[in-house]
């Protein structure tokens, strides 16, 4: 699954960034 592909709302952000922070660990 693609990241950070298109903007998203900044109460989405903080979601995205603990799946890509989970991901890459």
């Amino acid at each position: 699954m693609p990241l950070f592909v298109v903007p998203t709302p900044i109460g989405n952000l903080g979601d995205i960034t603990i799946r890509a922070i989970r991901v890459l660990r």
